[in-house]
């Protein structure tokens, strides 16, 4: 899903503005960090996916 079709006040960087960056998951975090996403994939899709294969990495690993 594209940011902006999410509705405004539940994107990542106007959430933060009215609720504070502690009411953000981790992802709309790193979106955040990200800034812009591709044609096809939102920063908040592309956050998404790192953080799965992080937490995918980390099951393989232990």
């Amino acid at each position: 899903m594209l940011i902006k079709e999410i509705k405004k006040e539940n994107r990542p960087i106007e959430k933060m503005l009215r609720l504070g960056p502690e009411s953000l998951t981790n992802e709309e975090l790193l979106a955040i960090l990200i800034n812009t996403g591709t044609k096809n994939k939102s920063s908040l899709d592309i956050s998404y996916d790192i953080i799965n294969s992080v937490a995918n990495l980390a099951d393989v690993l232990n």
